[in-house]
């Protein structure tokens, strides 16, 4: 995909050494690609260019072109083409097809309930009505498109810039700059740099309207450096023109002079309506400095463009600045002449800014001639466009006035804002400080509070593992002195069993003296319960019947004693000690298969 649109673009631009036309290449190109959307980017190509050549019928083919492929691109497409054909029909003065294609597509935008093509739809009929002059129904159309475009901001942000058109003309100063800054805080200059700079113009055209010269400067100037920077001529040479009319009015005559003439320079013999409104700038600052060398071969030159290009309205401003120029020669019959086949074409043309000067200067003139009867006719004419003009100067004061205090409102609306976002970073940062510090110090209480807690668990364990061993070794002591007793037994039972009987009560007293008291039994326990905590608990949980003899029998056991040890430990037989585990057995209902060693290992 990347190689054939880098491909698209060189043929799109490249230069054909065979001669051919540049619609003859466009027209090959069409044919070589394959997508709907890179056929729509060529037909609209050669739309332009035969607009330019002011062929209607070729213009109305490829438009017709254009669409149809814009349709099977996508809605997107679909409604930044139609905005496009609309353009440029209007720029060959065909409204009535441009109107038409608007009525189909609202139709079919309408049935398939598309909100992007209906208000595209509206946008393009309130651009043609306000072209034509019809403002009020401009207004309407739309304020319906900008209602229905409120998801798409940059169709939004173009639409802004014709509805804060049409709220100038009806000199509604404070709703149009209400709506051409809103759309401008969210207008992306990169992307849509062509409504940007012209949501700009339009913001500085509207201050430059009730006067407010110093704030129109700014936004002309941020228009001139986007317009450098992209590479568009004519744009800049537009808001140099501007730039010249707002020092003009703000007295700044050499300034103003300098930029007018960069965009003369600019303009010059490539587009000619701009070549026009450039002279009239220029001319008016040259006037305002009383600077008149240069102004003849102007306005020979503004003759030439207003019959170049059919706008008669350059004409009849070149004629108010020859007779002026006459009028200060002392040719007051030629200045009469000359106003009076002006001035009537400017009132039909709407021309009242530049109709007062000229009623002024009639005045002047029949009083230098002694014609006191037309020029009391002049100077009333004067007064009364002068009347309509003060008027209309005291809406735009009052508008500036509202707009100044609009933005007052937003910058303290800004400014608290501002200030209340300090706050509140400050708050957080300084609660973030205080939690991080109380963080740290628990932090640190409590390794310090885990630590003394480890080493008395840790003092508690060598205690309670120094306990164990003692009992451990105290048993096994007990243990080891039953085993001795046991075989000291064995050897004097082999020694006395020679004796006569006289000496078997001895043999008694020896039995008698190694059988375990109550107090060594309580010993005992307390070293077994050490190392076999819990055992004898559970034995007399689980098994409630059995006997403290019972008790100690399956104690010994659990120390792995053998029959003889236990018989000389309990004082008893070893075959005492064997009918003992047989009679638990019987008591608890025990398997016979079962030992006591399994027993007890059970517990």
């Amino acid at each position: 995909m990347k190689y054939k649109l880098i491909l698209f673009i060189i043929l799109l631009f490249a230069v054909d050494i065979s001669a051919q036309t540049p619609a003859d290449s466009l027209w090959q190109l069409a044919g070589k690609l394959a997508t709907p959307a890179e056929k729509t980017k060529v037909h609209q190509q050669l739309a332009l260019y035969w607009s330019r050549e002011q062929q209607p019928d070729s213009v109305k083919q490829h438009i017709g072109a254009t669409l149809s492929y814009a349709q099977k691109a996508g809605h997107d497409v679909l409604s930044e083409n139609l905005i496009s054909a609309s353009r440029i029909l209007v720029s060959i003065g065909d409204f009535d097809y441009a109107q038409q294609l608007n009525d189909q597509y609202l139709i079919r935008f309408k049935e398939e309930n598309n909100s992007l093509g209906i208000a595209t739809c509206y946008f393009n009929t309130g651009k043609i009505q306000l072209f034509l002059g019809q403002i009020e129904e401009a207004g309407r159309s739309l304020s319906q498109a900008y209602k229905l475009a409120e998801k798409n901001r940059p169709l939004r942000s173009a639409i802004s810039i014709d509805l804060g058109a049409v709220y100038k003309r009806q000199s509604r100063y404070t709703d149009a700059l209400q709506i051409l800054t809103d759309a401008l805080t969210v207008t992306d200059s990169v992307k849509s740099s062509r409504d940007y700079c012209g949501l700009l113009f339009t913001i500085g055209t509207t201050y430059a309207q009730i006067n407010d010269h110093q704030a129109a400067l700014g936004y002309f100037q941020r228009v001139r450096a986007i317009s450098g920077n992209s590479g568009d001529v004519m744009g800049e040479a537009n808001a140099l023109t501007n730039i010249a009319s707002a020092y003009n009015n703000l007295d700044q005559n050499a300034l103003a002079e300098t930029n007018a003439r960069k965009a003369l320079d600019i303009v010059k013999g490539k587009n000619l309506m701009a070549e026009a409104e450039v002279l009239s700038v220029l001319t008016d600052i040259l006037l305002k400095g009383n600077n008149y060398s240069g102004l003849r071969p102007l306005y020979q030159r503004m003759y030439e463009l207003g019959n170049l290009t059919g706008n008669d309205f350059y004409n009849h401003l070149a004629d108010i600045g020859v007779a002026g120029l006459a009028y200060n020669e002392g040719d007051y019959t030629n200045a009469i002449v000359t106003l009076n086949r002006a001035l009537p074409r400017l009132e039909q043309q709407g021309g009242w800014a530049e109709t007062l000067p000229g009623y002024q200067l009639l005045y002047k003139s029949y009083s230098q001639t002694g014609d006191y009867k037309n020029a009391l006719s002049a100077i009333e004419k004067f007064y009364s466009y002068r009347d309509s003009t003060y008027n209309q100067d005291k809406i735009k004061e009052l508008a500036s006035f509202q707009s100044k205090l609009d933005f007052q409102k937003k910058e303290l609306e800004l400014n608290a804002q501002k200030k209340l976002r300090n706050i509140v970073i400050v708050s957080l940062v300084f609660i973030f400080f205080l939690s991080a510090i109380a963080a740290i110090v628990i932090f640190k209480n409590r390794q310090k509070i885990n630590r003394h807690k480890q080493q008395l668990l840790h003092s508690k364990l060598e205690i309670a593992e120094q306990n164990l061993q003692n009992s451990e070794l105290r048993l096994k002591d007990f243990a080891s002195r039953i085993q001795e007793k046991t075989k000291m037994l064995d050897a004097m039972e082999q020694q006395l069993a020679s004796l006569h009987d006289n000496d078997s009560k001895l043999l008694v007293q020896l039995q008698q003296a190694t059988i375990l008291t109550e107090e060594d039994w309580q010993d005992f326990k307390i070293l077994f319960e050490q190392v076999h905590s819990g055992f004898l608990h559970r034995l007399k949980e689980k098994y409630p019947e059995v006997s403290p003899a019972e008790t100690r029998y399956l104690s010994l056991t659990k120390l792995n004693f053998s029959t003889k040890e236990m018989a000389a430990a309990l004082g008893v037989s070893p075959q005492s000690i064997r009918t003992n585990w047989y009679r638990i057995r019987k008591k608890l209902d025990l398997s016979e298969s079962l030992t006591a060693e399994e027993l007890v290992a059970e517990i």
